[in-house]
């Protein structure tokens, strides 16, 4: 009987041992929040916090293209879901629903992520006109160390000449061009200096070999089915103290003589008049950029900053030469898209300081910006990528500055502002 009862009592106590342990799983309480992550266009992190359960209990579904997770431990009943989003740069907003299993249980959040506000539409014919010839622009290439390449280590010459191989390219040709529209691109900029090939006053006529041979390349875009920028390139020198470099465009002299300048301008009006009636009859496949980068050596930060604005206004009345010259040769140069620029194209002083022309054709004015940015990866080329998705962040003027100056560009002005999407190719 004793043995009965013992084993009565045994068999109740092991009943009430897993009755408590079944009641202790069932007051388990696992909760995922919160249900939805909102973000804004710029992205960033944020995370849910799952409770009642361990790190190594939990899973979340597979990683989205523009969102990442992980889980990351806190203590032995809870962890986070950490969520990344990349910035979205799309007119349409993103979200997407993430299923999390946390201890044999299922759960799900929301992400969901602002869209870029949209441009109003266009109010004008002026400003569809723009947008349309960005587009058709589509992605440029620049035909650099080309028609800009200069000779400057002939004894005898006294200054630069344009000389296509100085610079060890052989002569361009047919392929180039076809091999551009076959990659998907829309325009070219070839950049030509003219620098040698100018004859004397009064004239400054263009050498007829020098200017047949820029019409032959150009023409290798058309034949192609490329829109093309041409310009002067390399005229301006770069502000070189070096009279074997010194271009004929130096404005860090010619801002403080009006001498000099008044007979530089009518140089260049001549120099523009004859570019622009050899391609009169050329339509809006062909675009002219006034020139390139003028600045006095110090690309901004010399003497043009504490001048009073003499250089700035200089460049700027050299722009308005430039417009009337062209415009005044008439035939498809009456409508012609023109390009003008800004102190060494740079986008904050261009923004801060350009004046644009007055064109009697209205709305046919774009405006070349230049950005060499983050400058590790474009022009040291010390990394291969960049970018917050890059394996390897630019240290130099990265992502962050890029975003800025693109802000600053966009800022609104008194002026209108059209920037190319091919005119921001290296000098």
């Amino acid at each position: 009987m004793k043995y009965i009862k013992n084993l009565l009592f045994a068999l109740l106590a092991a009943i009430a041992f897993v009755a408590c342990g079944s009641e202790s799983e069932e007051t388990v309480n696992i909760s995922v929040a919160p249900a939805t992550l909102e973000f804004t266009t710029q992205g960033g992190q944020q995370s849910v916090s799952v409770t009642g359960v361990a790190s190594d209990k939990v899973s979340v579904s597979a990683n989205g293209g523009w969102y990442t997770m992980n889980v990351v431990p806190n203590n032995a009943t809870s962890c986070y879901i950490r969520v990344k989003v990349e910035v979205n740069t799309a007119f349409e907003p993103r979200e997407a629903t993430v299923k999390v299993n946390a201890g044999g249980q299922e759960f799900q959040f929301s992400i969901k992520q602002d869209a870029v506000v949209a441009p109003p539409a266009p109010d004008n014919e002026a400003v569809a006109a723009a947008m349309k010839v960005s587009r058709d622009m589509g992605f440029g290439w620049n035909l650099g160390n080309q028609l800009d390449a200069q000779n400057t280590w002939d004894a005898k010459y006294d200054t630069p000449y344009a000389d296509e191989t100085a610079w060890g390219n052989p002569l361009c040709t047919q392929a180039t061009f076809d091999g551009l529209k076959a990659k998907g691109f829309g325009s070219v900029r070839i950049p030509i200096t003219w620098q040698g090939r100018i004859g004397a006053a009064p004239d400054y006529a263009i050498d007829e070999v020098w200017m047949n041979r820029v019409a032959e390349v150009v023409g290798y875009a058309k034949k192609a089915g490329l829109k093309a920028i041409i310009n002067l390139h390399h005229d301006e020198g770069g502000g070189s103290t070096n009279p074997k470099e010194m271009g004929w465009l130096d404005i860090k002299t010619l801002a403080y003589d009006a001498n000099a300048n008044a007979e530089v301008e009518k140089k260049l009006a001549a120099v523009w008049t004859q570019i622009a009636n050899r391609f009169k009859d050329e339509g809006d496949w062909l675009i002219f950029e006034s020139m390139n980068e003028v600045q006095d050596g110090d690309w901004g930060w010399g003497k043009s900053r504490n001048d009073g604005g003499k250089q700035y206004a200089c460049l700027n009345h050299w722009q308005q030469v430039f417009v009337d010259a062209v415009r005044a040769t008439g035939g498809q140069n009456t409508n012609r898209w023109l390009c003008v620029v800004g102190y060494a194209q740079n986008p904050q002083l261009t923004r801060e300081n350009l004046v644009l022309p007055t064109d009697p054709t209205k709305g046919r004015l774009m405006v070349a910006v230049h950005s060499y940015d983050p400058f590790d990866f474009c022009t040291e080329g010390k990394v291969g990528q960049w970018g917050h998705t890059g394996n390897v962040a630019a240290s130099k003027n990265g992502e962050e500055t890029l975003e800025t100056s693109s802000r600053v560009c966009r800022k609104p002005t008194s002026t209108r502002v059209f920037p190319s999407s091919s005119a921001s190719s290296a000098a």
